[in-house]
């Protein structure tokens, strides 16, 4: 299910990053993400279920998790590089926090669904932009 989710939207993301870039991306995404709950529900309870070595599964979201940084400190390197991004960030921490923050509020929501993900991550966003 995860990977046909993300065969999906995979595209539609790179999209949008490439027209807008990933500090503008980000907010959206989490926007979408709130209309497919039982995806959202389903990554986090594999996520937490496959944190243990021994599970099937914890492999494969070892390398999602990985990717999944890497491509933000990649598209984080790519906002700097185009002047969008405050000097002063490191790509490789900031990537690390806009996934962690992007994990926790899905999960905050999944308990609350009167948690605004979008509003959080834009948030953070305008903290890291340029001005």
């Amino acid at each position: 299910m995860l990977v046909l989710r993300e065969e999906r939207e995979g595209p539609w993301r790179k999209e949008l990053i490439s027209e807008k870039g990933l500090l503008e991306t980000v907010p959206a995404v989490m926007r979408h993400n709130a209309g497919i709950r039982g995806v959202i529900h389903l990554d986090a309870t594999l996520r937490a279920e496959a944190i243990s070595p021994d599970h099937p599964a914890h492999g494969f979201l070892l390398r999602r998790n990985t990717d999944f940084v890497d491509s933000v400190r990649s598209e984080l390197e790519r906002e700097l590089a185009a002047g969008r991004l405050r000097e002063g960030f490191a790509p490789s921490v900031l990537a690390r926090q806009i996934t962690a923050l992007v994990d926790g509020i899905q999960l905050a929501w999944l308990y609350d669904e009167s948690v605004g993900m979008a509003e959080h991550l834009q948030a953070y966003m305008d903290l890291i932009k340029k001005n």
